[in-house]
């Protein structure tokens, strides 16, 4: 585990994912107002994201089985453009979106 992400002996643990649910809970809920919007979040540190675009899309004109959901976006994400990171290292050189 990179030592970024391991929980600090003392302190805020800006890595905690429980640090998400109230943004989750508050997307979920009747107050939530926004819509259409991708967002970053690390601890307290809260983003909106720009830049976001509609890459490679393939409409296959049926419900897909979740089987094939996997195959479908994994070729998508090869044939997207190599976004520039909002974050972290630069891995521009690793296909994105796929491990």
């Amino acid at each position: 585990m990179p030592e970024m992400m391991k929980k600090p002996e003392t302190g805020f643990d800006v890595m905690d994912p429980a640090n998400v649910s109230p943004f989750v809970v508050w997307l979920g809920s009747g107050d939530c107002d926004v819509t259409g919007r991708a967002f970053e979040m690390a601890g307290g540190d809260v983003c909106v994201m720009n830049g976001w675009s509609r890459g490679p899309a393939v409409d296959e004109g049926r419900r897909l089985a979740p089987a094939e959901v996997g195959t479908v976006l994994r070729r998508l994400v090869t044939e997207a453009p190599v976004p520039k990171p909002s974050t972290g290292p630069d891995r521009s050189s690793e296909t994105p979106g796929l491990r």
